[in-house]
């Protein structure tokens, strides 16, 4: 009842845009700031939380406050921006908003770097990808979450097609972003051996750049975990462990000890170090930011096998603070608490120096090697043919 808002909705026509913290925007790695351009989603995807908490109904800001957000935040040096709607291009004022954003960036100078979140249709959207690049969008988040036609049915994601996704994939790289994907696993179809399969075809078949994959999470909101409850499955009852990297309920074709091993198979089976090098020379011979694509490559991997996170959760240097603890649990004392972090601090930072360095001398090998002897990659020469 807390959260239960959808009866009498924010109108986001009059609603402030988002207060701007120099103090915090300057403690982030990129310098980056968030902002929310509208909310909602149409879809009826059964894992989403976004339809029960925010509603089908989209609403939005006028393109005149979003142009102003962005104008503030540019003077604060400020240009580099997540927009934070879970599908922008359901957002009603999508164009409006793209069109006053090009315009500061063609008249008042105002460079921009977007990432925004849409869903795979919105590359059939006339002029949709276009103009999100020429408002400043250099990289986009797709949610491709599976690419199974009964995974699909079952979540719901109808809209998602196996069949389009290579061509969904190259339509935005050719525009010249690079492109996430989020990826589902533990759908009730999944097997250790179908999802080997599944990142085959994603490495060999569909030129994503880098995917993020979750455990399928009946999140409280979502359809999923209303109809799991009515039905009485055991569900854990720490929400702690609803972090999407760990199963908090049984698989019908796996054990948790399994599901959590192919989670963490799944990372590696993608970040190969030879189809890493193919993710980077694509990158290069497309004309996309390859360093930004290594870099987030290098981060990716390292969150993963050296801090035990998903990325999103992870950082150069993780803050932990001695007393927050959980209700019940006791208060480590001062000195062993210290200790070990001290060791957990640099331990990891040795590794991460250690692989970083490798990576570096990597990529600086491979631009060598591409501009010697160029590439060819399947997928890319179709991109080219088209």
């Amino acid at each position: 009842p807390l959260y239960q808002n959808l009866s009498d909705p924010a109108d986001l026509e009059q609603a402030p845009p988002p207060r701007i913290d120099s103090h915090t925007t300057k403690r982030t790695l990129r310098r980056m700031a968030g902002m929310d351009l509208g909310r909602g989603c149409p879809y009826l995807c059964s894992f989403c939380t976004i339809i029960n908490v925010q509603g089908r109904r989209m609403r939005q800001r006028p393109a005149k406050v979003a142009a102003e957000y962005i104008r503030h935040c540019a003077s604060m040096g400020v240009r580099d921006f997540i927009v934070s709607d879970d599908n922008f291009a359901r957002n009603q004022n999508w164009e409006s908003i793209l069109d006053a954003l090009i315009q500061l960036r063609q008249q008042e100078g105002i460079e921009l770097d977007l990432f925004i979140q849409v869903d795979l249709r919105a590359a059939m959207i006339p002029n949709f990808i276009k103009k999100s690049v020429q408002a400043g969008c250099r990289r986009v988040f797709l949610g491709v979450e599976s690419v199974r036609d009964d995974n699909l049915l079952e979540m719901g994601k109808k809209q998602n097609k196996r069949a389009e996704l290579q061509e969904i994939v190259l339509r935005w790289k050719r525009a010249g972003a690079i492109v996430y994907a989020g990826y589902i696993i533990g759908m009730p179809h999944d097997t250790p051996e179908r999802v080997a399969e599944d990142l085959r075809f994603l490495k060999e078949e569909v030129a994503i750049d880098l995917p993020e994959f979750y455990i399928l999470t009946p999140l409280p909101g979502s359809e999923d975990h209303q109809k799991l409850l009515k039905s009485g499955v055991a569900m854990d009852a720490d929400l702690n462990r609803y972090d999407t990297e760990h199963p908090v309920m049984e698989h019908p074709n796996m054990s948790r000890k399994e599901l959590q091993k192919l989670y963490q198979d799944v990372w590696r089976w993608y970040f190969t170090p030879e189809h890493v090098v193919r993710v980077l020379k694509r990158a290069i011979v497309s004309g996309l930011d390859a360093k930004e694509i290594h870099k987030s490559i290098m981060g990716f991997y390292a969150a993963v096998h050296f801090d035990r996170v998903h990325p999103l959760q992870s950082g150069i240097l993780r803050r932990k603070v001695r007393t927050s603890r959980r209700p019940g649990l006791p208060i480590v004392p001062f000195w062993r608490f210290h200790a070990a972090r001290l060791w957990e601090i640099l331990s990891l930072q040795v590794r991460l120096v250690a692989y970083s360095w490798r990576m570096v001398r990597q990529f600086k090998l491979i631009q060598k090697e591409v501009a010697r002897e160029g590439y060819h990659d399947p997928l890319i020469d179709l991109e080219k043919e088209r």
